[in-house]
């Protein structure tokens, strides 16, 4: 989904494959026997991370995207573009506001790629960041949500979009190899649980919108008909 958002993304801004790679300094030779290690290491199956840039590497690679600018920027929200310390997120504070719009008038485009729900509240990125923004930065800003699920599009003129500009349903093979992979992770055998796995995926995406409980969620339609009713006074 990721992936497929990247792609998404860099086809509207038209900057996939439209520029070459920055030149410059490269990174030390202790940063990419780090990064090697790691990237050993993850296909072995293990969770690990990017080791973190030194600052001389920090600087060698803000060098190199000082002489040639990129055209487009996707970010993630969380630990990236603001901490997450407890999980909840935090609202973009006026410095990267002002970053942000600094950016716009370089002329390089931001996108964001989020886990985060578009709308649900205030921990929704809509609450957290696009409410925030000033029109100038918001017009024809493009977010792919909960895990490239669903990509909006805001108008020209800074208007939030009623619905996704697309979504990207899970197929019947692409259930199935989440169902594979989730029990494989699992120590399981690999048994004929997609549809299963389909109404767990279904109950979370409809938790990436604003109408959680709709009617397109059947785990979500039992809560709410076994939810006691309320009276209110």
């Amino acid at each position: 989904m990721a992936y497929a958002a990247w792609r998404y993304l860099s086809g509207v801004f038209g900057a996939h494959g439209s520029q070459a790679p920055p030149v410059g300094a490269s990174l030390s030779a202790g940063y990419r026997v780090k990064r090697a290690a790691a990237a050993l290491l993850a296909a072995a199956g293990l969770n690990v991370t990017a080791p973190r840039l030194s600052p001389a590497d920090y600087g060698r690679l803000v060098g190199r995207f000082e002489q040639t600018p990129p055209k487009l920027v996707i970010l993630d929200y969380d630990d990236t573009f603001m901490p997450n310390p407890d999980g909840k997120g935090i609202p973009a504070t006026p410095e990267r506001i002002a970053l942000l719009e600094r950016l716009s008038r370089a002329g390089i485009r931001v996108a964001f790629a989020t886990n985060r729900p578009f709308g649900e509240g205030d921990r929704g990125i809509s609450s957290l960041l696009m409410e925030r923004l000033p029109e100038s930065v918001r017009r024809n800003f493009v977010l792919a949500t909960g895990g490239g699920a669903e990509i909006y599009r805001y108008g020209p003129n800074g208007e939030k979009p009623a619905a996704a500009a697309r979504a990207n349903p899970f197929s019947e093979e692409e259930y199935g190899v989440i169902t594979r992979l989730m029990r494989e992770a699992a120590g399981r055998p690999t048994t004929s649980s997609t549809a299963r796995t389909r109404r767990r995926m279904s109950t979370w995406r409809c938790s990436t919108t604003a109408t959680r409980g709709c009617a397109r969620c059947p785990t979500a339609s039992r809560r709410r008909s076994a939810r006691p009713a309320t009276i209110s006074a």
